[in-house]
């Protein structure tokens, strides 16, 4: 009885729902089972707790009216049973609130009512929601903006129903498909023996004197989290205060550290001056420091302070040529959908590609015209690792979005690969190591 009526029940709340709030039960394919069967079971819970606790259960719980139990016996007839599940829809949803509030995620899952767009004209540009697909005209990926803005995504629910999806899905992966499959074996046999034992590593910064580069992990989660680090990233410099006491300590500091490791390189060397701390001095009286970036590249301090004295110095941090991302790209597992909204999307929104960039483009990156591109634009580039969350589909997602495509947002994707190593200057070298789910190396 309560998986019959639970059904019409639901569907009534449903549509008082969307008349009142405007907002739905089943506005995911997740949430139908998700809130069905989190009623019938708390229906079930409740019969079996009437029948276990009130001496007239062996008669039927018919029995329970004259024991003065009226609500059991509301729960053994049809009639009355809807009511029974009315009144466990109201505590729920009581529940729901709280956690909403502590949790920011409530244990029914209740979602706003889409919007009934209209339908595509023939000499409409086709839709650029999905990844790989191709939007000339733009409309698409300003809808797509528009919606970010208006309808952002909330923090991954850790503490929901939700969950028990991601860990069904896992289990899947993990014990039918992962576990007798590896596809760092299948990209290296594809690769070929020679080309995988003569690999050399990747030197986009031949010729460099000097280098800044960011680092980014564990994003994808909510909007808010995500954008305000992409949008920090996509600064062309953040200015840091600093002490001058703490400034003096820290300028000697990281001269005498420089000093000793520029003997251990044989090849040119960079003259402290191009470095911030270097360039500007001792405070002695003169007016504060702030580092401004110049043609050359290098800093050099400028006056800022006009009382002569200065409490603080100013230096600007550039935004990083190269930015290295340590895995996890977007949570809770990994689709094409969530990695499109969470991940994409805000860093698109923070920092977008140059004029003429294709950022859904799908193809191959030898001598692709985005490398000409990100040269001639000077945009910065980006090199990822798959952490453990990337992993959960089998690294589909991230080599479809990472390494097939050309752009992140702003940022020049030239990977081609899981795991790299890349040589900086100076004869610095990042290895990008890919653990897999098992801390093994290929």
């Amino acid at each position: 009885p309560a998986l019959f009526f639970s059904i019409p029940t639901l569907l009534v709340v449903d549509g008082a729902m969307r008349i009142t709030v405007g907002r739905t039960l089943i506005g995911s394919t997740r949430a139908v089972p998700n809130n069905f069967m989190l009623v019938v079971c708390c229906v079930c819970t409740q019969y079996s707790y009437c029948v276990s606790t009130n001496p007239g259960h062996k008669q039927g719980l018919s029995a329970f009216v004259g024991n003065g139990s009226r609500y059991c016996s509301a729960l053994d007839e049809p009639r009355q049973l809807p009511v029974a599940i009315l009144g466990t829809f109201a505590v729920l949803a009581v529940w729901s609130a709280i956690f909403n509030r502590v949790f920011r995620h409530g244990i029914l899952l209740i979602s706003p009512i889409r919007r009934v767009e209209r339908k595509q004209k023939a000499d409409d540009p086709p839709p650029s929601a999905g990844l790989g697909l191709v939007d000339p005209a733009g409309t698409a990926k300003e809808e797509a903006m528009k919606r970010l803005v208006e309808e952002p995504e909330k923090m991954s629910a850790w503490y929901s129903t939700n969950l028990v999806h991601t860990m069904g899905f896992m289990f899947v992966q993990f014990k039918i498909f992962l576990g007798r499959f590896d596809v760092r074996t299948m990209r290296a046999a594809l690769a070929g023996v020679h080309k995988v034992e003569q690999a050399v590593p990747t030197r986009p910064f031949e010729g460099r004197s000097e280098l800044w580069f960011d680092f980014v992990a564990d994003t994808g989660d909510g909007f808010n989290s995500t954008y305000s680090i992409a949008r920090s990233l996509a600064q062309p410099q953040l200015n840091v205060k600093v002490p001058s006491q703490v400034f003096g300590r820290l300028h000697q500091k990281v001269s005498s550290l420089w000093s000793k490791a520029s003997g251990r390189f044989d090849g040119p060397r960079r003259s402290q001056s191009s470095s911030c701390f270097a360039q500007v001095a001792e405070d002695d009286g003169d007016s504060s420091p702030a580092l401004k970036r110049q043609s050359s590249g290098s800093f050099s301090p400028a006056a800022s302070d006009s009382m002569g004295v200065a409490a603080e110095k100013n230096f600007g941090l550039p935004r990083g040529d190269l930015l290295l991302h340590g895995g996890d790209l977007a949570y809770p597992h990994p689709s094409l959908d969530v990695y499109e909204s969470r991940l994409i999307r805000p860093y698109d929104a923070a920092l977008a590609a140059p004029q003429g960039a294709d950022s859904v483009e799908v193809a191959s990156k030898s001598d692709a015209a985005s490398s000409k591109l990100a040269a001639k634009s000077s945009a910065p580039l980006c090199w990822m690792i798959p952490g453990n969350h990337d992993w959960f589909d089998g690294l589909e997602t991230f080599l479809h979005t990472i390494c097939g495509r050309h752009w992140f947002g702003g940022w020049h994707l030239p990977q081609t690969n899981l795991y790299w190593a890349l040589e900086l200057p100076h004869r610095w070298f990042v290895l990008g190591f890919d653990l897999g789910l098992n801390d093994d190396l290929d």
